[in-house]
């Protein structure tokens, strides 16, 4: 809008000047590059719908090769869905292993002196194993999985740090967890 007020006044301008006004030559060429820019953008347009013609086509055709592939899979697949990657190897196990390496200067036997710090340091020379965990996940049936997850301590011993059961086939994304409570 701004641009063609701009050239209505400027035509204004100039035929209202007739020593400023463009002779028929100069109007002719303004016109053939006038002409040459919209040949131009027409070219241009409908290279572009060409390709955007190519690229609806390439579009559809990976639309019907997944829907195909899905039609195959639905068909070949369980009722069941496996939610996870769990289930390529039911339980799932895991171990972290936490460990330390100590080189010692002092013999751990001999008491530190200066501030006392704990009892049974339990710093050792060479590779010492600390609290490690194992965590056990798997699906029960189609309906529930468990998770548990022990600590393995150092000196001996096993204790539950974290241990529940999950629903996973209630419907419209709902899900329930109920957590394992262990007291001693």
């Amino acid at each position: 809008m701004f641009n063609k007020t701009c050239l209505s006044a400027a035509l204004a301008v100039l035929l209202s000047h007739p020593a400023a006004a463009a002779s028929n030559a100069d109007l002719q060429a303004i016109r053939e590059q006038i002409i040459q820019l919209k040949q131009s953008y027409e070219q241009r347009i409908a290279q572009l719908e060409q390709r955007l013609e190519r690229a609806e086509a390439t579009s559809k055709q990976a639309v019907d090769v997944a829907a195909q592939a899905e039609t195959q899979q639905a068909s070949v697949a369980p009722t069941t869905a496996i939610t996870s990657s769990e289930g390529a190897f039911n339980p799932a196990v895991s171990l972290i292993l936490a460990g330390t390496y100590g080189t010692l200067k002092q013999d751990p036997a001999i008491a530190p002196t200066g501030f006392a710090m704990s009892a049974n340091p339990g710093h050792t020379q060479g590779f010492n194993l600390g609290e490690s965990e194992l965590g056990i996940s798997a699906n029960i049936d189609p309906d529930y999985r468990g998770v548990a997850t022990l600590a393995l301590a150092a000196a001996g011993g096993v204790s539950v740090e974290n241990a529940f059961v999950q629903t996973s086939a209630l419907g419209n994304g709902i899900n329930l967890k109920l957590d394992v409570i262990f007291q001693v």
